[in-house]
This record gives C-alpha cells, sequence and structure tokens, in this order.
C-alpha cells in the first residue's frame, strides 16, 4: 500500500510538470489583498516625482495620495465602484449632499452658523477640536448620549487649560446629524461652504504624464484629466474656505483625529500660523499608508500634514519620527485618556452575563473588524471549542453584523452573539474576559492595558502587531489547535499590561507646553 501511495505521489507530481496537462495544476491565487493595493501606492510615490505636484509653494502631494488611499482601501474591500470615486467626496458639501433649498432649515434645525455667522474676534479659543458627523469614535451613552471616544477625553482636560470649541462642519444632509443633539459634549456646527466654480488647476505644476504613469502602475483605480483637475479645484476651494473660518476662529491649537481626510483643513491651519494635531485613534505602526511609508516626504515635511501627532505610547512616537521626517512634524506621547474614563461613564456588565460567564473557567472575545465574511479561524475555534470556553462576538462599529449561522453548523449556547456586546465599553467587558482574538485590531492593545492575553492570526495580524508577536507579548496563531494549546499554558489570575504600550501621562501639562511653545510666532490675537 505505502508503495502504491508513493507511486502515485511521483506520478501526479510529473504530469503537473507536464505542459500538456495544465488541468492538473493548482492555480495560483490572483486576488489582490489589501496590503498588496497599499503597496501599489507608496511603490507609485517612490518611481514619480510626486514632490514636483504644487500649486506655488503649496504640495499637492499629500491631498492626491489620501485621495488614493480612500480608493484604494474600499477596492481592496471589495467596493469596486470606488475606483472612479466623485471628486468632491473627500469634503463632501455637493449640492447633492447639501441642497441649496435645505440650508436655511437645517441652519435652523442644528443651530448652525454660516460663516459670515461668525464675527471676527466672538471666539479667539485656546484649543479648537474638530470631529465629523458618523464619526466611528461616538459611543453612545447608557442615558442615549454620545460620546467622542478619542477627542472628548482631550477636549475635557484642554477646557481646565483654557479655553475650548468643539465644531463640526454641517456638509451633509445625513440621518445621523440627529445624533449631535444627544452628543456629551455640545458642537458648534458650521455650514459647508456653497461650491463655486475655480480653476486652480490652471496654476498647477504636475509632472508630464503623471495620470498616464498613475493609470498604469495603479490600475484598480481610475483617474481622468478631469476628475483630476475638480478634486483639486474643491480642495483648494475647501482650503481657503478653512482659512476664512479659522481666521474668524482665531484658535491657538488645532486637533483632529484621522488628518488624511483633513488635508485642507491642516494646510489653512498651517497657512496662518495655527499648530495643528493629530489624535491617535488606532494602530498606526504596521502595513498602513496612512501613518506608514511616506519616504517620499520633502525635508520641511508637508503642509497638509500636522505639526504634532498625539500618540499612545514610545512605539508609535518612534514609528512616526521614523515615517514622519519633516522638520515640522513630530510626536507628542499622551496615552490614551479613553481607557480610564469610559469606566467612569459607564455601568459594568448585566448581572445576567456576569452569571453565564462564571459558568465558563475561558472567555474569548472574538473581535471583528472590517471583514465581509467571518473569518475561518472564528468557525475553527467554535467548531472545535472544549465546553469550558465561551465565545463573545464584537463586531466593528461600522462592519457589517453577522447572525449566530454564520459562525458555522456548530453549537452556539457558548457563543454570545448580541447588540449588547457592540454597545457595552470595552473595559467593562474586559473585566469578565481573559483573551482577544483578532486580526490585529485596535482592541488587542486596549485589551492588554486591562490584562488580557492578545491572540492575532493572519498576515496583517502580524504586521500590526510585530513587535509584541516576536518580544512574547501577543501570540500569533494560524489555527485552532494552535490557540487552545498555548491557552492551556496561560494564567488568568495574572492581570497586568504585558506591552506597556499605553504611557500615563500629565495631558494638563503637554496642553500648557502647546499653548507656551511657539506663542511668540503665532498670529496676532483678534480682539473685539
Amino acid at each position: 500500500m505505502k508503495e502504491i501511495k508513493f507511486i502515485t505521489k511521483k506520478l501526479m507530481s510529473i504530469l503537473r510538470r507536464a505542459r500538456w496537462l495544465p488541468f492538473l495544476k493548482k492555480p495560483k491565487s490572483t486576488e489582490k489583498t489589501l496590503p498588496s493595493y497599499f503597496r501599489d501606492l507608496t511603490k507609485f510615490a517612490s518611481v514619480v516625482d510626486v514632490n514636483s505636484l504644487k500649486l506655488g509653494d503649496e504640495y499637492l502631494w499629500p491631498y492626491f495620495r489620501q485621495r488614493l488611499w480612500v480608493q484604494l482601501y474600499a477596492i481592496g474591500r471589495g467596493k469596486t465602484s470606488k475606483a472612479t470615486m466623485p471628486p468632491e467626496v473627500m469634503q463632501r458639501g455637493r449640492l447633492a449632499d447639501i441642497p441649496l433649498a435645505d440650508r436655511n432649515q437645517l441652519k435652523k434645525k442644528y443651530r448652525a452658523l454660516d460663516i459670515t455667522d461668525i464675527k471676527p474676534a466672538d471666539y479667539n479659543v485656546d484649543f479648537l477640536f474638530m470631529v465629523v458627523t458618523n464619526a466611528a469614535e461616538q459611543v453612545r451613552l447608557p442615558d442615549g448620549k454620545y460620546y467622542h471616544r478619542v477627542t472628548d477625553p482631550f477636549y475635557e482636560i484642554a477646557s481646565e487649560v483654557g479655553s475650548a470649541l468643539k465644531m463640526e462642519i454641517l456638509r451633509v444632509k445625513s440621518p445621523q446629524l440627529e445624533r449631535s443633539h444627544k452628543y456629551y459634549h455640545k458642537v458648534q456646527h458650521v455650514m459647508s461652504p456653497i461650491p463655486s466654480p475655480r480653476e486652480d488647476h490652471l496654476r498647477m505644476d504636475y509632472p508630464v504624464g503623471l495620470l498616464k504613469r498613475l493609470n498604469r502602475r495603479i490600475p484598480s483605480v481610475q483617474h481622468t484629466h478631469s476628475v483630476f483637475r475638480k478634486f483639486i479645484n474643491w480642495e483648494m476651494h475647501t482650503r481657503d474656505y478653512y482659512i476664512d473660518i479659522l481666521r474668524r476662529i482665531n484658535p491657538r491649537v488645532l486637533l483632529l483625529n484621522g488628518f488624511h481626510f483633513q488635508a485642507p483643513l491642516i494646510s489653512a491651519a498651517h497657512h496662518l500660523g495655527i499648530k495643528t494635531v493629530d489624535i491617535q485613534h488606532g494602530i498606526q505602526v504596521g502595513y498602513n499608508p496612512l501613518y506608514n511609508d511616506w519616504e517620499e516626504m520633502p525635508p520641511e515635511g508637508y503642509q497638509a500634514v500636522v505639526d504634532t501627532f498625539f500618540v499612545w505610547g514610545e512605539k508609535e512616537a518612534e514609528s512616526i519620527r521614523k515615517v514622519f521626517k519633516g522638520a515640522k512634524h513630530a510626536p507628542v506621547v499622551t496615552g490614551f485618556p479613553w481607557l480610564a474614563r469610559q469606566l467612569e461613564l459607564t455601568p459594568p456588565l448585566q448581572e445576567e452575563y456576569r452569571e453565564k460567564f462564571s459558568r465558563y473557567r475561558v472567555k474569548v472575545l472574538l473581535i471583528l473588524q472590517n471583514q465581509d465574511s467571518v473569518p475561518p479561524i472564528y468557525k475553527e475555534l467554535i467548531r472545535r471549542s472544549p465546553a469550558n470556553y465561551l465565545w463573545i462576538v464584537r463586531h466593528h462599529p461600522k462592519g457589517n453584523r453577522f447572525k449566530p449561522e454564520d459562525f458555522g453548523p456548530a453549537r452556539h449556547d457558548n457563543v454570545l452573539l448580541d447588540p449588547y456586546f457592540d454597545q457595552i465599553v470595552l473595559a467593562q467587558l474586559f473585566k469578565h474576559t481573559d483573551i482577544t482574538v483578532s486580526e490585529g485590531s485596535t482592541v488587542a492593545i486596549e485589551a492588554d492595558y486591562a490584562g488580557l492575553y492578545n491572540f492575532v492570526f493572519g498576515d496583517k495580524g502580524y504586521k500590526n502587531y510585530k513587535q509584541e508577536v516576536d518580544n512574547g507579548s501577543f501570540f500569533h496563531i494560524k489555527n485552532a489547535a494552535s490557540l487552545f494549546s498555548k491557552a492551556a499554558a496561560l494564567d488568568f489570575t495574572v492581570r497586568e499590561s504585558r506591552t506597556g504600550s499605553y504611557a500615563k501621562t500629565d495631558i494638563k501639562t503637554i496642553f500648557q507646553s502647546l499653548l507656551a511653545d511657539g506663542s511668540e510666532n503665532e498670529p496676532e490675537r483678534m480682539v473685539g
């Protein structure tokens, strides 16, 4: 029998090499992954003189780079329609987004201001925090209010140091605007600008054959000269609008999270000498080009990239120094104050669930990100699960919602899949769980802060947490057996951080330093 198996195996090997029997060969997968789409972007920047794309002294590459990132991120997740994304989609505010006939009604309903309603010196705030409609950072509290988990802790501390204002540009007519009535900290809405014809592209310098090379090197996106010109015109139109707003508000420091959507705003602040800060909202070290692979950056940096990056710990600070080599860019380690604040704002896990959790030896959080389907390893974990394991599913705020049957035909009495576990703040859930499993989610590092053990899977998971996996702080697994064998040796009574990723700092002192540093170079403060 052994001889027959050997001969059969040898024969099949020979046949597969035969050109006349290609159907026996196992076809190689040609499906692109999200990281491979992102590599197309960074490779393009390495072979094309992207810094010659300018409007006067303004580097335009950051604007275009961020647009390409949005397109490639969407295409990498199967949204092929984004290959021809409209020119205005990054900043919104088109007449299709806010019809002229609806502007007065929206102004009244949300107490929004037109730019002409803001008189110079009405505010003169020290700190201006910009938030966006339907942001993933919004957390619904038990009383029905919405808390901006990234922005609000810093807003509260800044308010103790100086004057602070939260602002949201009303740039799309969306049902999500209703949430603003329930914000924990109110915002001042300002209406987006009414579109007007622009011809900024006529003054633009860019490499000969830029779009031809772009469409050849990144064929998954489609750009025409018409779309490219309209995009630049709209971004510059938005930048001028922000310059006008910032002159009227007159802040000393502008803070936001997700700088990649805010190039016109950041550039406007740079133009006026206003310091800009990006607040870390997720993983930065890894394959994602938002915070990696800016090798093309000129020595002086980019006007449309923030001056200061608020980061969780020294790992991110080191990465920022390495990636953003421009003279104007630098990190400041702040920690993540939401981790402590959430415990003050929310109730503990419901009693019925605490009782159920107590029946199991190992409680595991299965973290879903933006996957289109349930990761196969989750199905395998549940199918092969020991009886003393409890699995709790946590969906991404903007990800797909799955049903029990999506996790396979296995028994599901030890699987908790309920909207409650998507809404409860993670810190309350961490108190009753032992392990997280994810494809490299930010949740893993938050769980480490609470003392949980963290398992990541896949290439993405390893790249996001390479340092932690390599030094043994996190576990990288390929299958269910790997998790079960490692978990058997863990002591779940020991609750301590194994990475020390989140620094504990005096954020109030950081804000005081922001006001003190460079005050001699600030634009003159207006008085009424």
